[in-house]
């Protein structure tokens, strides 16, 4: 699975993740807090796609989380995939610390949203929130482990891997994220602190930067 993007988000304080990310149509914006991406509001919805590259119909995204607290479903922090450009349409899966059903599975067609499924997974802090599609099928992963899918869904073709939030949580945020797809290519990277930084913390080992 190819990494074409990446965000360490370790970078100075803003109310804005900078120029290669845009605020998903119909969402609020990301911003930078302590080398993390926060949403700018946690009675709101927000979310942004990376535009630094262009995205193969098969993708995927995902992100460890920073932070999280619970409320109920259909909120908390995530990751989203085929990410329109211009509408508010996309495929994004989201999970919050509530005891129970936590996690969801859900597609956005010009801001009417479906929920395709849900589960008890679990997330903390530190874990890795990862949604994938490939052609129609998709897939929800905790730490490497399906725990939504495989789900079936034909609505999108095409778009941009990003990161989102649904309201309402008490907090909420991504300490990293990256996207990729399935077939080879080229990285670029944003933002990317030095090796031996990475190293010395024991994340991102192993991918290239450049």
């Amino acid at each position: 699975m190819p990494e074409l993007a990446a965000d360490l988000f370790t970078r100075a304080d803003n109310t804005d993740l900078g120029t290669a990310w845009d605020v998903q149509t119909g969402r609020a914006r990301f911003g930078i807090v302590t080398n993390a991406a926060v949403p700018s509001v946690l009675d709101g919805d927000c979310g942004e796609n990376y535009n630094g590259v262009t995205w193969p119909d098969n993708q995927y995204s995902e992100g460890i989380i920073g932070s999280l607290s619970g409320f109920a479903t259909d909120a908390g922090i995530g990751t989203m995939v085929r990410a329109s450009a211009s509408a508010h349409t996309c495929y994004w899966c989201a999970t919050n610390a509530a005891s129970g059903v936590d996690t969801v599975l859900g597609k956005f067609i010009a801001g009417v949203f479906t929920q395709l499924g849900t589960a008890d997974a679990g997330f903390v802090t530190g874990d890795t929130i990862y949604l994938e599609v490939q052609g129609s099928t998709l897939l929800v992963k905790k730490n490497g482990v399906t725990v939504i899918g495989p789900i079936t869904d034909t609505s999108i073709a095409s778009g941009r891997a990003g990161i989102l939030y649904s309201s309402t949580i008490g907090a909420a945020s991504l300490a990293s994220w990256a996207g990729g797809d399935f077939a080879g290519g080229g990285l670029t990277t944003e933002y990317v602190a030095p090796v031996y930084d990475l190293m010395k913390s024991g994340g991102m080992i192993g991918r290239q930067y450049v």
